[in-house]
């Protein structure tokens, strides 16, 4: 393999190694074909980096030549060819027609998704700008699905019962969390996963963005699970806080979670997957946007606890009050039937959610 980096001195390193597999790659001191740099066409700056260098043909190779590349996001602390090396972060395959006339400004189309596509035409070289310049189909739609899930409909579901509980018992808040949280958001997490599963998962989960994006995932199937449990099943708990089960807070707290991982793990994909895939970075004010409306969500949510959640203690603490209080009829038909409407009135708390 042929491995080239610019180095902060204004140089550039060119390095001849090999591997056996996946491990980092060891020079190789005398190559059987040298690779040579072509210093006059290879450069370096803050918007662009482009390496041109030629290698000796092996016999026969006349024809369709398959070639694999990858690109990192970090260069080595080192100008030696033999400097330590950080995985790259993506990859793919091309073919080279090596009988084509090629012009001096003809670029082979490169497959960012792993497959392998063939530069037969030498003069499509507006094609192939094309290919490099514009994100895919399914990167816009892996980032649209995710970005709506984790910045739109997440945490407006997770607003919801907090606000609604602070004004009223009744559920009627819940066909909106539920059709948010646990149908909106759950498919947009799974196609996002699935697309990036399916075009993007050469090298695994090999950065942060990629690692979070699973726990995502995994994470809102377990919750899915315990809102079912909750909402639904409603198991009852030997042990309550204000007529809920242990079940209520791990669901409460699980989700919060979640809200602050899918942020997080948007923030990865903007402003370290986009761009070491090739991509123009983000424009600063859309970080600052994204943080404005993060922070926005969890100023609301910290507003409801703080002035919401005594208002919504209290509301059911009325209703288990007047649950509890024995009927007219059950105080003149004695005692016994009295303390039945109690036991009656105190099982009534287990259905606060």
């Amino acid at each position: 393999m042929v491995i080239v980096w610019p180095n902060s001195d204004g140089s550039i390193t060119i390095s001849q190694r090999q591997a056996p597999s996946h491990i980092m790659p060891t020079v190789v001191s005398d190559p059987p074909r040298v690779a040579s740099l072509d210093t006059s066409s290879s450069f370096s700056n803050s918007s662009s980096s482009s390496f041109t260098f030629s290698l000796p043909t092996t016999s026969g190779s006349s024809g369709q030549t398959p070639l694999i590349w990858a690109y990192g996001s970090t260069n080595p602390s080192s100008s030696s060819p033999s400097a330590n090396l950080l995985q790259h972060v993506g990859m793919g395959t091309t073919t080279l027609d090596l009988s084509a006339a090629l012009s001096s400004s003809s670029t082979p189309t490169m497959s960012t998704s792993g497959g392998s596509d063939s530069d037969s035409d030498s003069d499509s070289d507006s094609d192939s700008d094309s290919d490099s310049s514009s994100p895919p189909k399914v990167l816009i739609a892996h980032v649209s699905c995710a970005a709506l899930a984790t910045l739109l409909f997440l945490p407006l579901g997770t607003l919801t019962p907090r606000i609604a509980r602070g004004f009223t018992t009744r559920r009627w808040w819940f066909p909106t969390h539920g059709s948010s949280n646990g149908i909106i958001s759950l498919a947009l997490i799974i196609a996002a996963f699935a697309i990036a599963k399916h075009n993007f998962d050469d090298e695994g989960y090999n950065t942060e963005h990629r690692v979070l994006g699973l726990c995502l995932f995994i994470f809102m199937l377990v919750q899915a699970s315990l809102g079912v449990l909750v909402h639904w099943w409603k198991i009852d708990h030997r042990f309550k806080i204000a007529g809920r089960g242990p079940m209520n807070f791990i669901h409460v707290g699980f989700g919060i979670a979640i809200v602050f991982i899918g942020w997080w793990t948007a923030w990865l994909g903007m402003t370290r997957e986009w761009p070491s895939s090739g991509y123009t970075p983000p424009h600063r004010g859309l970080k600052i946007g994204f943080w404005i409306l993060c922070g926005f969500y969890a100023l609301v949510y910290v507003l409801g606890i703080i002035f919401l959640l005594p208002r919504q203690l209290r509301l059911e603490s009325n209703r288990v009050g007047q649950s509890t209080q024995p009927s007219q009829e059950e105080l003149k038909s004695g005692p016994m039937i009295g303390m039945s409407g109690l036991r009656q009135g105190t099982s009534n708390t287990s259905t606060i959610e």
